[in-house]
């Protein structure tokens, strides 16, 4: 049991081109950040979210600050 969870990045939402170069890109950003995200799937344009059982809000805040601070500076 636990917490799994998987978000798809695309390079647009007309074609649905998997963002295969820009996923990878974001694991490494946040693996600098200190979050170790992995990328799955066909295309590995998903970012593969797995937090231990005991994940803590403050744990969840990091991770969620980190994702924004990626995706919205510097990936």
């Amino acid at each position: 049991m636990g917490l799994y969870l998987g978000v798809e990045l695309i390079r647009d939402h007309t074609s649905l081109e998997p963002a295969t170069e820009e996923t990878a890109a974001i694991c490494e950003r946040l693996l600098s950040l200190g979050v170790i995200v992995q990328p799955t799937g066909d295309h590995l344009n998903i970012l593969k979210i797995k937090p231990p059982m005991c994940l803590t809000t403050d744990s969840a805040d990091f991770f969620a600050d980190a994702l924004a601070l990626t995706l919205r500076d510097s990936w």
